[in-house]
């Protein structure tokens, strides 16, 4: 086979994402012809995607010097540039190129994206941000979908205040694609504007209601964002949960259905089959409730298999897949192969851990095991006829509620919680209460931090005297994020000379270290604290919550109530301010409290997860 047509099958593997195959047959072109431009050029681009951006810049500059000077050779010397820190290099090389006579008009508008991103990457993100400016304005290439890239170049160069005002226009320019209107909320989301955002994710739900990925995402969010918002109640979620299911093909009447495996009771199988759905088995704190369930399984009763849908598996993952009896990957399957795979494992059960998500949604809308349950990462009800069960408890869902929480899945209160804890083995030890004026905490998703929540810790600082808040969070790393929050924080009463911020940490140590620098957390409202709570009380730290009118707000209660700190759930704003202030005002008890906690959690029901597995086993078995 000649040249050519080896590089075209090789390019071919290469479109089609078999870039180990395709990578094995440049190099074997190679090997045979040193100085193929080709070959050189298309290998840089898989190098540089895969994390070698200096081999690739060496591999795309002889191709470059051997006469390849395409745009998109050159457009890709400086990306490889750019990803092995050349910054300057990459910009001057994609200003030359953009300057060049005879560009196409897409060319030329990558080239300008481009250099944009180059100047970002250089820390020069306003003179990026200015120079495309000029270019747009001076373009008829100028659409919604422009404009999103551009709003995504925001972003990256710090200037997120910028992006709601871009993604408006790009929504105005492009009034048919509902893309526009999802990263319009997206930014508003990022600035803590949630009731807007909601109203937007509402909009593109009803203007776009039929099957589009974007329209399921925003489903997904706007159900998701619903527990931000004071207002919203059970019986709001239930009723957007019932409203999403029903734009679902798979749970129309009229949808498509394949038949359903058959009850448990006719099975007949000596091992009960467990399948459990996620995106997150990766390094991610959701681990600390999972893998103790996996591990803790009796493997002569039952057989334990993880479908992970990971994008990018990592050491979590490994650690997955060594708790479990069978792994099986769905990440880059489409909707329908992700189903016959799951209908090919013949599961008794499967348990969805992450339904919130929209993709993870659709998965449990088809019935590909005889009962199907959520559990551990949810809010709770799917709204799907296809769920059958949701693991809860009776600090969340009491028995005597009235009325009960609306749910179309049957509630199975777990007798030590909804769901386990691990601990945190390589955990820094706790260090003994710093001397001074109490620190209050928050350690969670700066969306949590709504506006009521701000208005009452104002308060709360006014009642503690000289008393001091932290707030930490992944996002505060980003100076634009920081001053949106530093912004919303004065305008709702905070005294911004006391309150202080930290971003993210360079490994887990240091973040809980962090987090040990607080004497009292404070849950937000009406979303509280989940794993960051578990985290912080291991390190020492109480949390004060209060719960609401919704299944989530309700998790703190649950995680206080089986840590023995049930004074620390309030109902009232009045309550939550006596609570935190009380315990700020009781020094023998914070020091008790932060000596004691974890031995406190270890001998209670939040890490009995031998308890919580025997438990779900009697459960399960119990419905054969």
């Amino acid at each position: 086979m000649d040249i050519e047509s080896r590089l075209r099958n090789a390019f071919d593997l290469h479109q089609k994402g078999d870039l180990v195959g395709a990578a094995a047959a440049y190099q074997a072109i190679l090997k045979e012809t040193p100085d193929q431009p080709d070959a050189l050029h298309l290998l840089g681009v898989i190098l540089k995607d895969s994390g070698q951006a200096e081999t690739a810049v060496s591999l795309i500059t002889r191709a470059v010097e051997l006469g390849s000077r395409s745009f998109a050779t050159l457009n890709n010397l400086a990306l490889a540039r750019l990803a092995a820190g050349d910054g300057t290099g990459a910009a001057d090389l994609l200003r030359a190129l953009a300057a060049e006579p005879g560009l196409q008009a897409g060319e030329r508008l990558g080239a300008e994206l481009n250099l944009a991103l180059a100047r970002i990457k250089s820390g020069d993100g306003l003179a990026a941000m200015a120079g495309l400016a000029d270019f747009l304005t001076s373009t008829d290439q100028l659409g919604g979908d422009v404009l999103l890239a551009a709003a995504n170049l925001c972003q990256q160069a710090d200037l997120d205040g910028a992006r709601p005002a871009v993604t408006r226009l790009a929504c105005a320019l492009s009034p048919g694609e509902p893309t526009a209107l999802f990263e319009h909320a997206n930014a508003l989301l990022d600035l803590g504007d949630l009731v807007r955002a909601e109203r937007g994710l509402a909009r593109l739900t009803e203007r776009f209601p039929g099957d589009h990925d974007q329209t399921q995402k925003a489903w997904a969010n706007r159900l998701f964002l619903m527990n931000f918002l004071p207002e919203t109640t059970d019986g709001g979620v239930y009723e957007t949960a019932r409203a999403w299911a029903a734009t679902l093909p798979e749970q129309r009447p009229d949808g498509t259905r394949l038949a359903a495996p058959a009850p448990l009771s006719r099975r007949g199988l000596s091992k009960l089959r467990i399948g459990y759905l996620s995106t997150d088995f990766r390094t991610h704190h959701f681990l600390m409730e999972a893998l103790p369930v996996f591990e803790a399984h009796n493997r002569t009763a039952v057989e334990v298999v993880a479908l992970g849908d990971v994008a990018r598996p990592d050491a979590g993952t490994a650690r997955v897949e060594a708790a479990v009896d069978r792994y099986v990957p769905l990440a880059g399957l489409s909707h329908g192969e992700k189903i016959a795979v799951l209908r090919a494992e013949s599961l008794d059960v499967l348990v969805g851990l992450t339904g919130y998500r929209a993709d993870q949604r659709r998965l449990l809308a088809e019935r590909t095991a005889s009962y199907q349950v959520i559990a551990i990462n949810n809010i709770a009800t799917t709204g799907l006829d296809t769920v059958d069960g949701h693991l809860t408890d009776a600090w969340i869902d009491p028995p005597d509620a009235d009325p009960p929480r609306p749910a179309t899945e049957t509630l199975h209160r777990m007798p030590t919680g909804y769901s386990c804890f691990a601990g945190i083995p390589d955990a820094p030890p706790v260090e003994r209460r710093h001397a001074g004026p109490v620190t209050f905490g928050s350690f969670n998703n700066l969306t949590k931090l709504t506006d009521p929540t701000l208005r009452l810790w104002a308060r709360l600082l006014d009642r503690v005297p000289d008393s001091r808040l932290l707030v930490k969070a992944m996002a505060l790393s980003r100076p634009g994020i920081r001053r949106a929050y530093e912004n919303r924080m004065a305008a709702c009463g905070l005294p911004m000379d006391r309150v202080d911020f930290a971003g993210a940490e360079t490994d887990s140590s240091a973040h809980l270290r962090a987090m040990a620098r607080a004497d009292i957390a404070l849950d937000p409202i009406p979303f509280p604290g989940g794993g960051s709570s578990r985290e912080v009380l291991w390190m020492g730290v109480p949390v004060v919550t209060l719960t609401g009118a919704t299944w989530m707000s309700r998790v703190g209660a649950s995680i206080l109530g089986r840590v023995g700190l049930d004074d620390l759930v309030t109902t009232t704003e009045a309550t939550y301010l006596d609570a935190a202030a009380g315990l700020a005002a009781d020094s023998d008890r914070l020091a008790d409290l932060r000596h004691g906690l974890r031995a406190r959690m270890g001998s209670g029901p939040l890490m009995d997860c031998e308890g919580y597995t025997r438990d779900l086993e009697t459960l399960l078995t119990g419905l054969s």
